[in-house]
């Protein structure tokens, strides 16, 4: 499969399957069950993305991987009040990510929705990375698109995360 083939699933998987109103107040009628399911055998997907880029006259390698860690979330029901009685069970992902730069490496670290503790005040118990992807190159800076929250919400957070070509990690809402 292409990387773009990959990078079109990892995107469907964690974030294609959110269906809401523009007004917050209003949930679109879907089967959030049905989605929570679906949430459930796409998680399980191991997404692998890989691309080079060439910057004045260096080589870049970026490595991604998005899966399943083995920790068990235990999500509580009144985040789906018209369908849960009991909580929602669901593997906390993460995301291991390697930049290389002329074949050493600058950046690597397994990320998970602690890594963005700082960033937000937020209720990380329940919450997971629901979508983690690389966007752009753009001012000598590699851009990644994050979304932690609530899987089959729409409580959540995005933020893009921007690592330099000398694997400095700085985040922007």
């Amino acid at each position: 499969m292409s990387y773009f083939a990959k990078f079109a699933l990892m995107l469907f998987i964690f974030s294609a399957s959110f269906a809401f109103a523009q007004d917050d107040e209003e949930f679109v009628n879907v089967d959030q069950e049905a989605l929570l399911k679906e949430y459930l055998v796409n998680s399980k997907k191991t997404v692998s993305f890989d691309t080079t880029i060439v910057f004045k006259s260096e080589k870049f390698e970026i490595h991604l991987k998005q899966y399943q860690s083995k920790k068990i979330l235990s999500i509580p029901a009144k985040f789906y009040p018209n369908i849960r009685k009991s909580a929602f069970k669901t593997p906390e992902i993460l995301v291991d990510l390697i930049v290389l730069k002329d074949g050493i490496e600058i950046f690597k670290k397994t990320i998970d929705k602690s890594f963005f503790a700082d960033f937000n005040n937020f209720d990380s118990r329940s919450t997971t990375i629901n979508q983690f992807s690389f966007e752009s190159f753009k001012n000598e800076n590699f851009i990644f698109s994050c979304n932690v929250g609530i899987p089959v919400t729409d409580v959540a957070f995005e933020v893009n995360l921007l690592l330099d070509t000398n694997g400095n990690i700085s985040f922007k809402e």
